[in-house]
């Protein structure tokens, strides 16, 4: 018996040095405080500001949440969302508080080349603090509530401007970014035939659906003036989840549809609907007044929640869900084989649309998008979730091992030699969720997302040293913060 514990405790010493000598820890990891989490698909996002400073926005503040005294708004309650900024070495800089009465929701953030950050989501709140001037004042109803877009200074100590976008039906906004004349793009869904749609753009008619329609906008940089916005979808529900705009100021949008009449403009691939959901891909112009090209894209099951960014040759890559076997690829290349319930699916399309690459990658269980973005160096990151125990991790992983029932993955791929340079696990004894990421200088990504893991892994500089119980069950847990290091050279 002895013998026995004596051989166990040996061999647990051996697996533990092993993992050491193939893993490479965080160059830090640190847990904000707690906060409840947004819907479970739509956490917010991450962003890069021009100096090299990182902002998130996503989770609802709960007590206990460290708020800067100097921010815009710094008084918790239970419906106002969270705007941070941190510096590329995770210390916070500055964070501020948005929302009042009613749950206020944000789902996209983004910066400007002076470093203001637009923050833009949904709410129930008759009273948001819009500002004078700004589009629409006024609440306008709906189940879901109204669009809202809000722009803060730098430091999070001014509101620029706020204002709401909707109708008398459902609206939020999910997706926005700044062109190149500092307007501002947004992409979301409504349900309202009667959403402020503007002359002479491409389609000022609701197509119907269960969940509505997507909508594409963009408004001045002051925030008082729409330039336009149009429909976009079909008869069935359309709900684009990635938005990314050209250098021509052309507005790219994508996610799931289930119209069999998507709009099929100069589409080089599929000329109709191949499974119960596919991605619908459009790019709208920059004036709102026409499809300059749109199609359908996935396999006979379904594909989802598509992020976009664009390369420096105009080419577009994006990554999404997907458990179609037989997903599209270039002709002529090998199909790989689907591996779990749900893969993560990446491809590259040409600047008009034609398909260049596309590859699928995970475990043997199941995959979720979160987020794609560029590192410094051009190669391409993707996070988002897990729950297999066999995701294909590196040997200088951070973390080789699923941790609890749900970990946040983080992968590294080399579009140009069609590789995978790096991929971890990120988490501890539960469940993570919310991953987002943004570069944090050479070959560093910052990964950011909730914890409801006891256990979660954290560096001596955390600014919570244990995790922070909140009352929210399966709805709460920490804000985490990470900085991995992908350069570091295998074993």
């Amino acid at each position: 018996m002895r013998k026995t514990a004596a051989l166990l405790i040996a061999l647990s010493l051996i697996h533990q040095i092993l993992v050491s000598n193939d893993s490479s820890a965080p160059l830090f990891s640190n847990l904000l405080g707690p906060v409840r989490a947004n819907m479970p698909w739509k956490h917010g996002r991450v962003t890069n500001a021009p100096n090299g400073d990182i902002c998130i926005t996503g989770p609802i503040a709960l007590k206990g949440f460290t708020m800067a005294p100097e921010g815009w708004d710094t008084h918790i309650n239970q419906h106002k969302c969270l705007i941070i900024r941190l510096s590329a070495d995770g210390k916070i800089i500055a964070n501020t508080l948005f929302g009042s009465s009613k749950q206020t929701y944000p789902y996209a953030i983004t910066t400007d080349n002076e470093g203001f950050v637009y923050v833009a989501g949904g709410t129930n709140a008759t009273d948001l603090p819009t500002t004078q001037g700004a589009y629409d004042n006024t609440y306008n109803g709906g189940k879901w509530g109204d669009g809202w877009i809000a722009k803060f200074s730098p430091d999070l100590t001014k509101l620029i401007f706020a204002t709401y976008f909707g109708s008398e039906d459902s609206e939020e906004i999910w997706d926005l970014s700044i062109d190149p004349e500092g307007n501002i793009c947004v992409m979301g869904g409504t349900l309202g035939s009667n959403f402020p749609v503007t002359e002479g753009s491409y389609d000022t008619t609701h197509n119907g659906g269960e969940f509505g329609d997507g909508v594409v906008a963009k408004f001045t940089s002051d925030g008082k003036r729409l330039l336009f916005s149009t429909f976009v979808g079909g008869n069935g529900t359309d709900m684009p989840a990635g938005l990314a705009v050209d250098q021509e100021g052309n507005v790219l949008i994508g996610g799931l549809t289930e119209s069999k009449d998507y709009p099929i403009v100069n589409s080089p691939s599929d000329k109709a609907l191949s499974g119960e959901k596919d991605l619908g891909i459009s790019l709208v112009s920059s004036d709102g007044s026409k499809l300059i090209f749109s199609q359908l894209f996935g396999g006979f099951k379904n594909e989802n929640a598509s992020r976009f960014v664009y390369l420096k040759d105009g080419s577009i890559v994006f990554a999404c869900n997907t458990s179609s076997p037989d997903y599209p690829v270039v002709e002529g290349t090998e199909r790989k084989q689907l591996r779990g319930t749900q893969d993560i699916l990446i491809a590259q399309l040409s600047k008009n649309g034609e398909l260049r690459f596309s590859s699928i990658f995970g475990g043997s269980d199941y995959e979720e998008l979160s987020h794609v973005f560029l590192d410094d160096s051009g190669r391409i990151v993707i996070v988002g979730l897990t729950k297999s125990k066999d995701f294909p991790t590196t040997k200088n992983a951070a973390d080789r091992h699923l941790g609890g029932e749900i970990d946040c993955f983080a992968l590294v791929f080399d579009l140009k030699n069609q590789k995978i340079d790096y991929a971890t696990y990120l988490g501890g004894n539960s469940s993570e969720s919310g991953m987002q990421g943004a570069v944090a200088g050479r070959n560093r990504i910052l990964v950011s997302g909730i914890t409801q893991s006891t256990d979660f892994p954290v560096t001596d500089d955390s600014h919570f040293k244990n995790f922070e119980n909140t009352k929210w069950g399966k709805g709460g847990g920490n804000l985490f913060i990470t900085l991995i290091d992908t350069a570091q050279p295998n074993p």
